[in-house]
Protein backbone atom coordinates (compact mmCIF):
# COMPACT_ATOMS: atom_id res chain seq x y z
CA UNK A 1 0.00 0.00 0.00
CA UNK A 2 1.23 3.57 -0.66
CA UNK A 3 0.51 6.67 1.33
CA UNK A 4 -2.60 9.08 1.42
CA UNK A 5 -1.32 12.65 0.68
CA UNK A 6 -3.97 14.47 2.66
CA UNK A 7 -5.65 12.71 6.20
CA UNK A 8 -9.02 13.67 5.14
CA UNK A 9 -8.32 11.35 2.11
CA UNK A 10 -7.30 8.89 4.63
CA UNK A 11 -10.25 9.25 7.36
CA UNK A 12 -12.82 8.99 3.72
CA UNK A 13 -11.93 5.90 2.99
CA UNK A 14 -11.71 4.44 6.74
CA UNK A 15 -15.63 5.35 7.01
CA UNK A 16 -16.77 3.49 3.69
CA UNK A 17 -16.51 1.27 0.86
CA UNK A 18 -14.88 2.41 -2.70
CA UNK A 19 -17.52 3.51 -4.73
CA UNK A 20 -15.18 4.37 -7.63
CA UNK A 21 -15.93 4.10 -10.95
CA UNK A 22 -14.96 4.81 -14.93
CA UNK A 23 -16.98 6.61 -17.58
CA UNK A 24 -17.24 4.33 -20.62
CA UNK A 25 -16.83 5.89 -23.97
CA UNK A 26 -17.70 5.39 -28.11
CA UNK A 27 -15.03 7.25 -29.85
CA UNK A 28 -14.48 7.69 -33.70
CA UNK A 29 -10.62 6.90 -34.60
CA UNK A 30 -9.05 10.22 -34.60
CA UNK A 31 -11.26 11.75 -31.29
CA UNK A 32 -8.90 12.59 -28.48
CA UNK A 33 -8.61 9.40 -26.16
CA UNK A 34 -9.24 10.02 -22.15
CA UNK A 35 -9.44 7.86 -19.30
CA UNK A 36 -11.71 8.80 -17.10
CA UNK A 37 -13.18 7.87 -13.50
CA UNK A 38 -14.33 9.07 -10.67
CA UNK A 39 -12.65 8.52 -6.81
CA UNK A 40 -15.41 7.99 -4.14
CA UNK A 41 -16.12 6.41 -0.55
CA UNK A 42 -19.30 5.61 1.00
CA UNK A 43 -22.73 5.87 1.21
CA UNK A 44 -22.16 9.82 0.60
CA UNK A 45 -20.15 9.24 -2.52
CA UNK A 46 -17.80 11.16 -0.61
CA UNK A 47 -14.80 12.54 -3.13
CA UNK A 48 -10.71 12.11 -2.43
CA UNK A 49 -8.92 14.93 -4.12
CA UNK A 50 -5.54 15.49 -4.81
CA UNK A 51 -4.45 11.96 -4.83
CA UNK A 52 -3.04 10.09 -7.15
CA UNK A 53 -4.10 6.90 -9.02
CA UNK A 54 -2.72 4.51 -11.53
CA UNK A 55 -3.82 3.99 -14.89
CA UNK A 56 -3.44 1.14 -17.11
CA UNK A 57 -4.71 -0.49 -20.71
CA UNK A 58 -5.78 -3.99 -21.17
CA UNK A 59 -5.46 -3.08 -25.08
CA UNK A 60 -8.16 -5.44 -26.84
CA UNK A 61 -9.19 -6.37 -23.76
CA UNK A 62 -6.47 -9.00 -24.38
CA UNK A 63 -3.07 -9.81 -23.75
CA UNK A 64 -0.97 -7.85 -21.22
CA UNK A 65 -1.41 -4.79 -19.47
CA UNK A 66 0.26 -1.46 -20.34
CA UNK A 67 1.21 1.42 -17.79
CA UNK A 68 -0.16 4.73 -19.15
CA UNK A 69 0.87 6.90 -16.06
CA UNK A 70 -0.36 8.01 -13.10
CA UNK A 71 -2.93 10.54 -12.61
CA UNK A 72 -4.23 13.14 -9.87
CA UNK A 73 -7.92 13.14 -8.65
CA UNK A 74 -8.88 16.49 -8.96
CA UNK A 75 -10.54 19.85 -6.87
CA UNK A 76 -13.41 20.56 -7.81
CA UNK A 77 -13.62 22.47 -11.27
CA UNK A 78 -10.22 22.41 -11.55
CA UNK A 79 -10.55 20.57 -15.12
CA UNK A 80 -12.70 21.21 -18.27
CA UNK A 81 -15.56 19.48 -19.00
CA UNK A 82 -14.21 16.27 -21.25
CA UNK A 83 -16.73 14.33 -23.04
CA UNK A 84 -19.85 15.81 -21.24
CA UNK A 85 -17.82 14.71 -17.36
CA UNK A 86 -17.76 18.39 -15.09
CA UNK A 87 -15.27 18.67 -12.88
CA UNK A 88 -17.43 17.71 -9.60
CA UNK A 89 -14.05 17.31 -7.74
CA UNK A 90 -12.49 13.64 -7.15
CA UNK A 91 -11.83 12.20 -10.75
CA UNK A 92 -9.64 11.68 -13.15
CA UNK A 93 -8.80 13.26 -15.95
CA UNK A 94 -5.86 11.38 -17.88
CA UNK A 95 -5.30 11.82 -21.85
CA UNK A 96 -4.07 8.55 -23.82
CA UNK A 97 -0.48 9.90 -24.47
CA UNK A 98 0.09 9.47 -28.39
CA UNK A 99 2.42 6.57 -28.52
CA UNK A 100 -0.55 4.53 -26.07
CA UNK A 101 -3.40 5.55 -28.42
CA UNK A 102 -5.75 2.78 -28.97
CA UNK A 103 -6.85 1.00 -32.73
CA UNK A 104 -10.38 -0.09 -33.69
CA UNK A 105 -11.61 -2.23 -30.94
CA UNK A 106 -12.69 -2.37 -27.07
CA UNK A 107 -10.49 -1.53 -24.39
CA UNK A 108 -9.93 -1.61 -20.73
CA UNK A 109 -8.69 0.49 -18.67
CA UNK A 110 -8.00 -0.06 -15.39
CA UNK A 111 -7.57 2.63 -12.58
CA UNK A 112 -5.75 2.03 -9.04
CA UNK A 113 -5.48 4.49 -6.22
CA UNK A 114 -2.08 4.18 -4.95
CA UNK A 115 -3.00 4.74 -1.48
CA UNK A 116 -5.00 1.70 -1.10
CA UNK A 117 -4.97 -0.63 -4.29
CA UNK A 118 -9.14 0.08 -4.74
CA UNK A 119 -10.03 0.69 -8.12
CA UNK A 120 -12.22 1.44 -10.91
CA UNK A 121 -12.54 0.06 -14.86
CA UNK A 122 -13.29 2.34 -17.99
CA UNK A 123 -14.27 0.67 -21.20
CA UNK A 124 -13.46 2.58 -24.28
CA UNK A 125 -15.05 1.62 -27.57
CA UNK A 126 -12.96 2.92 -31.01
CA UNK A 127 -15.05 2.47 -34.21
CA UNK A 128 -15.09 3.51 -37.85
CA UNK A 129 -17.45 5.95 -38.77
CA UNK A 130 -20.09 3.63 -40.10
CA UNK A 131 -21.05 2.00 -36.62
CA UNK A 132 -24.65 1.35 -35.83
CA UNK A 133 -25.96 0.84 -32.10
CA UNK A 134 -28.54 -1.03 -30.44
CA UNK A 135 -29.77 1.12 -27.51
CA UNK A 136 -31.69 0.34 -24.27
CA UNK A 137 -32.84 1.85 -21.35
CA UNK A 138 -32.26 -0.59 -18.30
CA UNK A 139 -34.38 -0.31 -15.07
CA UNK A 140 -37.96 -1.91 -15.93
CA UNK A 141 -36.97 -2.51 -19.80
CA UNK A 142 -34.40 -4.97 -18.89
CA UNK A 143 -35.04 -5.50 -14.94
CA UNK A 144 -38.27 -7.34 -13.82
CA UNK A 145 -39.59 -3.63 -12.46
CA UNK A 146 -38.80 0.05 -12.97
CA UNK A 147 -37.53 0.19 -8.95
CA UNK A 148 -36.43 -2.98 -8.48
CA UNK A 149 -32.50 -1.91 -8.71
CA UNK A 150 -33.12 0.49 -5.67
CA UNK A 151 -35.04 -1.86 -3.27
CA UNK A 152 -32.31 -4.20 -3.95
CA UNK A 153 -29.50 -1.91 -2.87
CA UNK A 154 -31.49 -1.71 0.66
CA UNK A 155 -32.59 -5.20 1.11
CA UNK A 156 -29.91 -7.41 -0.92
CA UNK A 157 -32.07 -8.93 -3.16
CA UNK A 158 -31.70 -10.26 -6.66
CA UNK A 159 -32.65 -8.32 -9.62
CA UNK A 160 -33.84 -10.74 -11.84
CA UNK A 161 -33.64 -10.01 -16.21
CA UNK A 162 -36.64 -9.62 -18.72
CA UNK A 163 -37.00 -12.87 -20.43
CA UNK A 164 -34.78 -13.00 -23.41
CA UNK A 165 -33.48 -9.39 -23.23
CA UNK A 166 -30.14 -10.64 -23.20
CA UNK A 167 -30.68 -12.95 -25.86
CA UNK A 168 -32.38 -10.01 -28.14
CA UNK A 169 -29.27 -7.93 -27.18
CA UNK A 170 -27.13 -10.67 -27.97
CA UNK A 171 -28.60 -11.24 -31.22
CA UNK A 172 -27.88 -7.83 -32.40
CA UNK A 173 -24.85 -7.93 -31.26
CA UNK A 174 -23.95 -10.99 -33.30
CA UNK A 175 -25.09 -8.95 -36.21
CA UNK A 176 -22.36 -6.16 -35.61
CA UNK A 177 -24.71 -3.77 -33.62
CA UNK A 178 -22.76 -2.34 -30.55
CA UNK A 179 -24.81 -2.61 -27.54
CA UNK A 180 -24.98 0.93 -25.39
CA UNK A 181 -27.05 0.98 -21.99
CA UNK A 182 -28.22 3.88 -21.19
CA UNK A 183 -29.88 4.29 -17.74
CA UNK A 184 -30.82 7.69 -15.82
CA UNK A 185 -29.77 5.76 -12.78
CA UNK A 186 -27.14 7.84 -10.51
CA UNK A 187 -23.52 7.74 -11.14
CA UNK A 188 -22.42 5.56 -8.13
CA UNK A 189 -24.18 2.77 -9.19
CA UNK A 190 -22.73 2.33 -12.63
CA UNK A 191 -20.09 -0.09 -11.59
CA UNK A 192 -23.05 -2.44 -10.48
CA UNK A 193 -24.68 -2.00 -13.71
CA UNK A 194 -22.02 -2.94 -15.68
CA UNK A 195 -21.83 -6.38 -13.18
CA UNK A 196 -25.47 -6.82 -13.42
CA UNK A 197 -25.12 -6.56 -17.37
CA UNK A 198 -22.48 -8.91 -17.27
CA UNK A 199 -24.02 -11.50 -14.55
CA UNK A 200 -27.06 -12.01 -16.71
CA UNK A 201 -26.18 -12.78 -19.72
CA UNK A 202 -25.82 -9.31 -21.78
CA UNK A 203 -23.12 -8.76 -24.62
CA UNK A 204 -20.43 -6.14 -23.53
CA UNK A 205 -21.10 -2.59 -24.61
CA UNK A 206 -20.92 0.94 -23.51
CA UNK A 207 -23.13 1.82 -20.00
CA UNK A 208 -23.81 5.81 -19.59
CA UNK A 209 -25.37 6.50 -16.47
CA UNK A 210 -26.67 9.99 -15.25
CA UNK A 211 -23.16 11.87 -13.98
CA UNK A 212 -25.32 13.14 -10.46
CA UNK A 213 -25.60 11.40 -7.08
CA UNK A 214 -29.32 11.67 -7.29
CA UNK A 215 -29.93 10.03 -10.89
CA UNK A 216 -32.69 11.40 -13.12
CA UNK A 217 -36.49 11.41 -13.48
CA UNK A 218 -39.36 12.60 -15.46
CA UNK A 219 -38.47 15.77 -17.55
CA UNK A 220 -35.11 15.64 -15.93
CA UNK A 221 -34.45 11.91 -17.43
CA UNK A 222 -35.95 12.87 -20.67
CA UNK A 223 -33.11 16.18 -20.64
CA UNK A 224 -30.59 13.10 -19.99
CA UNK A 225 -31.11 10.71 -22.28
CA UNK A 226 -32.27 13.17 -25.60
CA UNK A 227 -28.56 15.00 -24.67
CA UNK A 228 -27.08 11.53 -24.50
CA UNK A 229 -28.70 10.04 -27.60
CA UNK A 230 -27.26 13.46 -29.66
CA UNK A 231 -23.79 13.20 -28.70
CA UNK A 232 -23.72 9.85 -30.21
CA UNK A 233 -25.75 10.58 -33.26
CA UNK A 234 -23.54 13.96 -33.48
CA UNK A 235 -19.93 11.48 -33.52
CA UNK A 236 -22.39 8.82 -35.65
CA UNK A 237 -25.30 10.12 -37.82
CA UNK A 238 -28.34 8.62 -38.70
CA UNK A 239 -26.62 5.24 -36.65
CA UNK A 240 -29.72 3.71 -34.25
CA UNK A 241 -30.75 0.36 -35.70
CA UNK A 242 -33.25 0.21 -32.56
CA UNK A 243 -33.77 1.75 -29.05
CA UNK A 244 -35.23 0.19 -26.43
CA UNK A 245 -37.65 1.37 -23.63
CA UNK A 246 -40.33 1.35 -21.46
CA UNK A 247 -41.34 4.42 -20.68
CA UNK A 248 -42.98 7.70 -21.90
CA UNK A 249 -39.35 9.52 -20.82
CA UNK A 250 -37.68 6.87 -23.34
CA UNK A 251 -40.66 7.90 -25.82
CA UNK A 252 -39.82 11.33 -25.75
CA UNK A 253 -35.98 11.07 -25.60
CA UNK A 254 -36.04 8.89 -28.71
CA UNK A 255 -38.81 10.99 -30.39
CA UNK A 256 -36.75 14.24 -29.73
CA UNK A 257 -33.68 12.78 -31.86
CA UNK A 258 -36.01 11.28 -34.39
CA UNK A 259 -35.52 7.56 -34.13
CA UNK A 260 -38.07 6.52 -36.20
CA UNK A 261 -41.19 4.85 -34.81
CA UNK A 262 -39.97 0.94 -36.54
CA UNK A 263 -36.78 1.62 -34.58
CA UNK A 264 -38.29 2.74 -31.58
CA UNK A 265 -39.42 -0.24 -29.12
CA UNK A 266 -41.50 0.35 -26.11
CA UNK A 267 -41.69 -2.88 -23.96
CA UNK A 268 -44.99 -3.28 -22.60
CA UNK A 269 -45.76 0.33 -22.96
CA UNK A 270 -48.03 1.78 -25.82
CA UNK A 271 -46.27 5.04 -27.22
CA UNK A 272 -49.19 6.04 -29.48
CA UNK A 273 -47.54 7.12 -32.98
CA UNK A 274 -43.94 7.79 -31.10
CA UNK A 275 -43.21 4.22 -31.11
CA UNK A 276 -43.72 0.22 -31.72
CA UNK A 277 -45.05 -1.41 -28.67
CA UNK A 278 -43.39 -4.56 -27.95
CA UNK A 279 -44.48 -7.91 -24.98
CA UNK A 280 -42.30 -10.40 -26.17
CA UNK A 281 -38.27 -9.78 -26.64
CA UNK A 282 -38.22 -13.24 -27.70
CA UNK A 283 -40.57 -12.56 -30.96
CA UNK A 284 -38.42 -9.97 -31.82
CA UNK A 285 -34.68 -11.78 -31.74
CA UNK A 286 -35.85 -13.01 -35.25
CA UNK A 287 -35.85 -9.40 -36.28
CA UNK A 288 -32.35 -9.00 -34.70
CA UNK A 289 -31.04 -11.70 -36.47
CA UNK A 290 -32.45 -10.57 -39.95
CA UNK A 291 -30.99 -7.01 -39.54
CA UNK A 292 -28.61 -6.25 -41.99
CA UNK A 293 -25.19 -7.20 -40.71
CA UNK A 294 -23.23 -4.35 -39.55
CA UNK A 295 -19.62 -4.73 -39.82
CA UNK A 296 -17.68 -2.74 -37.05
CA UNK A 297 -14.14 -3.89 -37.02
Amino acid sequence: MGEWRHTSSRITAAIGSPRHRGRDLWLREGDAQWALGKFAYGASDDDVKDEDVDVYLLRGCEGDWEFLGTATTTEDGAHATVEGVEDTGGRVYFELPPAQRLGLGRHRLLFVVQADHSTAEQFIEVLPAGARFAITDVDGTQTESENAEFGAIFSGATVTAQPFGAELMSAFAARGYRPFYLTARPDWLQTRTVEWLSENGYPPGVVHTTLGFTGAMGNAAVVFKTGELAALLARFPDSIEVSIGNTATDTTAFSNVRVTPERAWLYRYDPGAMGTRIDDYGAQIPVAQTSPLSCVF
